[in-house]
């Protein structure tokens, strides 16, 4: 990719599929994943330096994941577009688009790797879940019209 004129470009980075489940509600990102969001940031600045010398890190603290996953984006150490992740935008895209700034608008939708027993699993167990909380709602719902019923004597 050609070197980009930052005055007349916006850098959205699309960071939805970027992150760790820590539980069934809530999202974080690791140290790695938000260093990884910030070498993406280097890389479109055109500091491949900064870039290299955090795959080096990586590779010396045996963080292996965190430098596939940069170097699988950007396997010739310089920015470009990722469809998905990441894109840098000109004002004009940005204008035709009613000056929204939601990344996800210009990136794109990522690849994914699911497959057809990934969902039916997932379905499966979300079915399973729904089951459970169904059968909940109908014993406090009995014991609720119970309750009323003796306040009312």
């Amino acid at each position: 990719m050609a070197a980009i004129d930052r005055r007349r470009h916006v850098l959205m980075i699309d960071a939805r599929n970027v992150y760790r489940k820590v539980t069934r509600k809530i999202n974080d990102f690791s140290p790695e994943q938000e260093q990884n969001l910030l070498a993406i940031v280097w890389l479109y600045r055109g500091e491949t330096k900064r870039y290299k010398e955090l795959l080096a890190d990586y590779r010396k603290n045996g963080e292996d994941a965190a430098a596939a996953w940069l170097e699988e984006r950007f396997p010739d150490g310089k920015y470009r577009n990722v469809e998905g992740l990441v894109k840098a935008v000109t004002r004009e895209e940005i204008a035709a688009n009613d000056w929204s700034l939601t990344p996800g608008r210009y990136v794109g939708v990522a690849e994914t790797d699911d497959n057809d027993e990934d969902f039916a699993e997932k379905f499966a167990s979300l079915h399973e879940e729904l089951r459970a909380l169904n059968a909940e709602a109908a014993k406090l719902a009995k014991k609720i019209d119970a309750n009323f019923k003796e306040l009312m004597g």
